[in-house]
């Protein structure tokens, strides 16, 4: 009889231990997997699906490990899906070029997609938390007095133990080259501590500007800006060649009028565009123009131009002295070529 007893009182005792515990997970946001558990038994305790609980932890199997966290509840960062954007990751993308793109911090795409760092792949869907409201610009005149806006600021990175060169061109989506060139380094070895630089300051005039070429559709371009040059004469390299397909689409960087439009020996079919700040933007070796180009016609930034040819070198007409390229120059208010690097690796990134 006090067996008997002594058992009840004990199964009695785990049951409601174990209905407190299942109480206590139901209650929770969050739940810590425990050996033997499954996706089924906690979406059954919790009352959810399967479905939603692959959903909530980025699960593309019913697969999980005892002392995983996982959300047993909508997570706050999802509730505002329906305000929410998705985004496919495309090659050679970082994690902080989408968040400028979206104007959402890196930290709130991490907490949006549980991510526990910035690494992210080529395919992936991320969520796209809303971005906070912009306040309005003022439209208050500028006094006259007023200092010009100073050039876009330089980033760094300070070299952590274990970096290597090729993963810190690969987290700024930059050529191992470019961090060379930047920090004048004639061998890939780095010190822990060291400071490198790993972008250039743009002039203000051009800092919306976008790149011309789509993700994906050109090779990574040297500095060859100044490079000496033979055709039609001794003479410098006034611009960047960005090597692409031929018939790879072409975008306008800004907003301008076209103020030089058709043929010229050296830059083959090309465009040289004027913005409102009178600097000029030129494309060369086009292989087609888009519809509606003209002299005098107007453009849209990111509208489309025209197509990587390899046109130029001779006569009307005349392609194939080269491979196909983008040749952008860029010239200031007094007509003065200066290199368009760093902006190309400020649009870039952008």
């Amino acid at each position: 009889m006090k067996k008997s007893l002594f058992l009840g009182m004990a199964l009695a005792g785990a049951i409601s231990f174990t209905a407190a515990s299942n109480a206590e997970a139901a209650a929770s946001q969050t739940y810590r997997v425990k050996s033997g558990d499954s996706l089924s038994k906690i979406a059954h305790v919790n009352k959810v699906t399967v479905s939603q609980l692959k959903q909530w932890n980025n699960l593309n199997t019913d697969v999980i490990h005892a002392g995983k966290t996982l959300y047993v509840k909508k997570p706050a960062a999802q509730a505002t899906a329906s305000s929410s954007k998705k985004h496919i990751v495309r090659s050679g993308e970082t994690l902080s070029a989408i968040s400028k793109k979206y104007a959402v911090s890196i930290d709130k795409i991490k907490e949006a997609n549980h991510l526990k760092s910035a690494v992210i792949k080529t395919g992936q869907t991320l969520i796209i938390p809303k971005a906070a409201p912009v306040k309005p610009a003022s439209t208050a005149k500028k006094p006259a007095s007023a200092k010009a806006a100073s050039p876009a600021k330089e980033t760094y990175y300070i070299v952590k133990p274990g970096n290597t060169l090729s993963a810190i061109a690969k987290l700024f989506n930059t050529p191992v080259q470019e961090i060379k060139r930047l920090n004048g380094l004639k061998s890939d070895k780095l010190l822990v501590g060291q400071k490198l630089k790993m972008t250039e300051g743009v002039l203000p005039v051009l800092g919306e500007g976008v790149f011309p070429l789509e993700p994906g559709s050109y090779q990574s371009y040297p500095d060859s800006w100044g490079n000496s040059r033979s055709y039609g004469g001794s003479r410098t390299h006034e611009g960047i060649d960005i090597m692409a397909k031929k018939g790879t689409p072409i975008y306008s960087v800004t907003d301008g009028v076209i103020e030089r439009y058709g043929w010229n020996e050296l830059g083959g079919w090309r465009l040289t565009i004027k913005t409102k700040e009178n600097f000029r933007i030129y494309y060369a070796h086009l292989d087609q123009y888009a519809a509606g180009m003209m002299q005098g016609g107007t453009v849209k930034k990111g509208q489309y131009l025209g197509t990587v040819g390899d046109s130029g070198y001779g006569k009307t007409g005349t392609k194939g002295k080269f491979a196909p390229h983008l040749h952008i120059g860029v010239y200031n208010q007094s007509f003065q070529a200066i290199n368009p690097y760093p902006f190309l690796i400020f649009w870039e990134r952008k």
